[in-house]
């Protein structure tokens, strides 16, 4: 609220005005929007106490005044020419101040605004053209007081008339003299100025021809002497590199040692220590160079990668090293990414040759129940309760882990192996929120990769690109259980036949397919468990030697019936 009234009052004072102006003329400026906001309000009181009063010509008179002194105002403000009131002012205040000596006022009081006459005057024409305008107010205002029958002023006592004049002469001599010393001091004061402004530009003219190129150079240069401060003037892009400020004094050495690990802090300063030595073999020092291109972090936690190069210099037969330093952050970061659009076109160019061989239909059923299981995590993330966060995120992944092995998605499959690895070394610890932190970091690259399989899915489609058809066309619920039977029928050693000859996958409804998928699993591994004999056993019971497994599903009017046997 300050700064806004502030703004808003040095506005009305200098008239809008915003270019700049001599320092005389502001000054000026200011005691005239000065004088026409006090001189207005006290017209404007003036008037309406001789309003009160029934004095309704002398109300006119300064009501007049009033509207006129506006007027100057916003004139000023429109043209933007503060010298009309240079003008305008003196000579309405010298009408309106010998108006009110010629009438009087209340107990003669009129005449005593003629007093501050010269002050406006001078101040506002110099001291000159001030000094007319004054003498001859002061003509007027002896005529108006001593020649009978020109007003009332002229019945005032004589030695307060009297009285009147010698002090106005009083005043305008003083406010002459005064004047007269201000300009020539100013004028003075503005002589030494100039004189010190060109010795100055003479003298800055000559350090530019240096600082130019340190202010410019985007390089940081420095001399560091046998002690490794750095001395003397430095490039401005110096600090900035080193993200830190005045650096006159500071040991390079001493720096290292804050951003860097301790021994390579310690080879540093050993390597700088040869420029100092008695012999200096310029090109090893060079080949050697520990700093050539440093990975970093700032005193202020910035990481940047940069490359420093060292010169032995003489300077009155001193030795000193120059450093020069480029930041090679940009570069490093480029290359960076270079490399992991190098890694992601590889990863996709694996994951290309793997889903070639497995159908649309199966890759799509795939990725959904991918999904789920990620948003799944997801909403677990997202509860302040994390007791058993590390158990789900480890049932999601090795769920969607199985999926893409049991699909052929072997290199995703590895990648989710290795997070699975991580997970189940969380799962016996604390979990901390560097931990989840850590999880969370990882669930997003997966969400990344998958929407890289997605991507590489819908290329192939808009191109009409037909799959390869290693995988037979089926179903991955079907998919699933065959798999599921085969592997348990090795490692039982029992012989199972599954029976899907009743089982229309198309009956399950899309929201339950995950669920049915993994309820009927679970089924086949109880019934390997605790169902299904060993072959000899089945014949000495007079069964068949191989079991069978039967799943049927259908819809029965609106309802969804699945049947296991």
């Amino acid at each position: 609220m300050r700064i806004t009234f502030r703004s808003a009052l040095t506005n009305v004072l200098r008239s809008g005005i915003q270019t700049p102006l001599e320092s005389e003329d502001q000054i000026r400026l200011l005691f005239i929007n000065s004088i026409i906001i006090v001189g207005d309000l006290a017209l404007a009181l003036f008037a309406v106490r001789d309003w009160i009063d029934r004095n309704y010509a002398f109300s006119a008179v300064t009501g007049t005044i009033f509207l006129i002194v506006v007027f100057l105002f916003f004139l000023i403000r429109a043209t933007k020419n503060f010298r009309l009131g240079l003008w305008f002012l003196p000579v309405l205040m010298a009408l309106f101040y010998g108006y009110l000596v010629a009438v009087g006022g209340r107990g003669s009081s009129g005449s005593l605004w003629s007093l501050s006459y010269p002050l406006i005057a001078i101040f506002l024409l110099s001291y000159k053209r001030g000094a007319v305008f004054t003498g001859l107010y002061f003509l007027g205002l002896a005529v108006l007081l001593f020649v009978p029958g020109l007003s009332p002023a002229f019945t005032l006592d004589s030695d307060f008339k009297v009285r009147l004049l010698g002090t106005y002469a009083v005043i305008f001599i003083f406010v002459m003299e005064f004047e007269f010393i201000r300009v020539q001091a100013q004028l003075e004061i503005e002589r030494s100025r100039k004189a010190l402004d060109k010795t100055t530009k003479e003298l800055l003219a000559e350090k530019a021809q240096t600082d130019g190129i340190l202010r410019n150079v985007q390089e940081g240069i420095c001399l560091v002497d046998s002690s490794f401060q750095i001395t003397g003037r430095y490039s401005d892009s110096l600090e900035e590199l080193l993200d830190r400020e005045e650096l006159q004094g500071l040991s390079l050495a001493d720096y290292f040692e804050r951003v860097l690990p301790q021994r390579e802090a310690q080879a540093v300063r050993d390597y700088l220590a040869m420029f100092f030595q008695a012999r200096v073999n310029t090109s090893l020092l060079k080949e050697i160079n520990p700093l050539s291109d440093v990975r970093l972090t700032t005193p202020r936690g910035r990481t940047k990668t940069l490359n420093f190069s060292f010169s032995p210099v003489e300077l009155e037969s001193k030795t000193f090293v120059l450093v020069t330093l480029r930041d090679e952050t940009a570069t490093s970061e480029l290359n960076q990414r270079l490399r992991e659009e190098e890694d992601r076109a590889a990863r996709q160019m694996r994951h290309l040759f793997q889903i070639i061989h497995v159908s649309p239909e199966l890759l799509l059923q795939f990725l959904e129940d991918a999904g789920d299981e990620i948003a799944d995590i997801n909403r677990r993330l997202k509860i302040n309760d994390h007791s058993d966060l590390v158990e789900v995120f480890y049932q999601g992944v090795h769920a969607v882990k199985g999926n893409a092995a049991l699909i052929g998605l072997s290199s995703f499959s590895e990648r989710l192996h290795q997070l699975e690895a991580q997970l189940q070394e969380l799962r016996i610890k604390n979990l901390e929120w560097s931990n989840i932190l850590v999880m969370t970091v990882e669930l997003s690259k997966v969400q990344a990769e998958l929407e890289e399989i997605r991507g590489l899915l819908e290329k192939m489609e808009t191109f009409g690109t037909e799959m390869a058809r290693s995988v037979e066309q089926k179903d991955l619920i079907v998919l699933t259980l065959e798999r599921a039977v085969s592997k348990l029928s090795q490692e039982s050693e029992k012989e199972v036949r599954l029976d899907l000859s009743d089982f229309n996958t198309a009956e399950v409804p899309p929201g339950h397919r995950k669920l049915v998928k993994d309820v009927l699993v679970q089924l086949v591994r109880n019934s390997f468990a605790h169902g299904l004999e060993a072959p000899e056993e089945r014949q000495t019971r007079q069964k068949p030697r191989w079991g069978t497994i039967r799943v049927v599903c259908r819809s029965v009017q609106e309802d969804f019936l699945l049947t296991y046997s």
